[in-house]
């Protein structure tokens, strides 16, 4: 459960972060609305992180199938909060939001390889310095 939370909070503050740097770059006033709306993307986004999660009792089919419906309903929440927010979203803009996902989700995908990739190491050197000590 704690890698979870630490795992949702770095996904939520990725997201956030890059959402917010994208809009300044664009040049464009970050209103109270599109703050409250990249919190909900990236609260959304975090929150269903457990999709993120490789998880070894599954076949390699269903985690693909997990993270299609995660970036599906990533892009399905973008477009409702679109929508309900009363901006016009073309399929411009739709594809331009879709490789903004592509590219948050890469790079959390990095990150999280990253993060775990530390953890791994710390834990063999532990039980390598554990099996020294034993012998």
């Amino acid at each position: 459960m704690k890698t979870f939370v630490k795992h949702a909070c770095i996904i939520f503050c990725v997201i956030f972060t890059v959402l917010v740097l994208i809009h300044f770059l664009r040049g464009e006033a970050l209103t109270g609305q599109v703050v409250a709306s990249f919190i909900i993307i990236s609260l959304f986004s975090s929150a269903m992180s457990f999709l993120l999660k490789d998880n070894e009792k599954i076949s390699g089919r269903r985690v693909i199938l997990q993270q299609i419906i995660y970036l599906t309903a990533i892009m399905a929440a973008i477009i409702g909060i679109s929508y309900y927010g009363g901006w016009k979203l073309s399929v411009g803009i739709a594809a331009i939001n879709f490789i903004i996902v592509m590219s948050i989700y890469i790079l959390i995908k990095f990150l999280l390889y990253k993060e775990d990739k530390k953890e791994a190491e710390s834990i063999n050197a532990a039980l390598k310095n554990r099996t020294i000590g034993a012998k």
